[in-house]
């Protein structure tokens, strides 16, 4: 299985310049934040990130992960792509 990458400015820049990451980071136990008018992240009562979308509620114990989710879930609706810097190639 081929594995599909992407190159953007933030190959270059880093993460913390991403603006999907920011919003991701700003993210407190008190608000939350929506990303591409149907993707929810906020953060439960045990600090742990949730992500809601249409069809689906993950949880994830690092920004990481979460971040990962996002970007993948927002490739995958054709809207535009993020890097992850923190996955593993297989």
């Amino acid at each position: 299985m081929k594995s599909k990458i992407q190159a953007n400015i933030f190959n270059y820049l880093s993460v913390d310049n991403d603006p999907i990451y920011k919003e991701i980071e700003s993210v407190t136990k008190e608000n939350h934040v929506l990303i591409s008018n149907d993707i929810v992240v906020r953060i439960n009562l045990l600090g742990v990130y949730e992500v809601e979308t249409e069809y689906e509620h993950e949880r994830f114990e690092e920004i990481e992960g979460c971040y990962n989710f996002v970007c993948d879930t927002i490739e995958s609706k054709m809207i535009g792509g993020c890097e992850r810097i923190w996955r593993k190639n297989n």
